[in-house]
């Protein structure tokens, strides 16, 4: 029964604060919107983080799955 109300509680102030986003005017939501995008139109550090992480990663993959499929195909003879 406690564990109930609990949830019931969690779940009214979930809605609240969902519809409090709702209540607050759209001129100043698209503004902030707009300059938000505006910022990030210049900005290409995650770019550039892919750039510099993406080999990386794909040489990490490529050295987990040989090996894997190493296995696989040893399985598969037996």
């Amino acid at each position: 029964m406690r564990n109930d109300k609990g949830v019931i509680i969690g779940l009214g102030l979930g809605g609240l604060t969902a519809s409090s986003g709702f209540l607050s005017p759209q001129d100043a939501m698209a503004s902030e919107i707009a300059a938000i995008a505006e910022a990030g139109s210049s900005d290409n550090r995650g770019q550039l983080l892919l750039f510099v992480v993406a080999p990386a990663i794909l040489w990490v993959l490529y050295n987990i799955l040989q090996p894997a499929l190493n296995q696989i195909n040893r399985m598969r003879s037996d």
